[in-house]
């Protein structure tokens, strides 16, 4: 019989990796309403945007003003804790999809 060992650090990759899985969003933007109300503000959203981006294909979309998900990914685009936290911390608030 074999006996498999996870290491502790196997184990912290593992739970690390659902984690983010779970904390993502295929659409994010700030607004200037705290609560999360009211229309996309461009220039923080943009910002934002490039900051907490998880993959390449992640995007600020022009026309609509939002950070989108590229195509083909599967809602792990975009960091929806980092991105309300970049947000907040330009006096703005935050509406997703997730």
């Amino acid at each position: 019989m074999m006996t498999i060992k996870l290491s502790p650090l196997l184990l912290i990759v593992a739970f690390s990796a659902l984690y983010a899985q779970v904390n993502a969003t295929h659409e994010a933007y700030c607004t200037d309403n705290k609560d999360g109300t009211g229309p996309p503000t461009y220039q923080i959203t943009k910002d934002c945007c490039a900051a907490t981006a998880e993959h390449r294909s992640t995007f600020f979309n022009e026309a609509t003003h939002t950070c989108q998900d590229g195509p083909g990914d599967t809602g792990n685009g975009i960091n929806l804790g980092r991105f309300v936290r970049c947000c907040g911390d330009r006096g703005a608030g935050s509406h997703s999809d997730g």
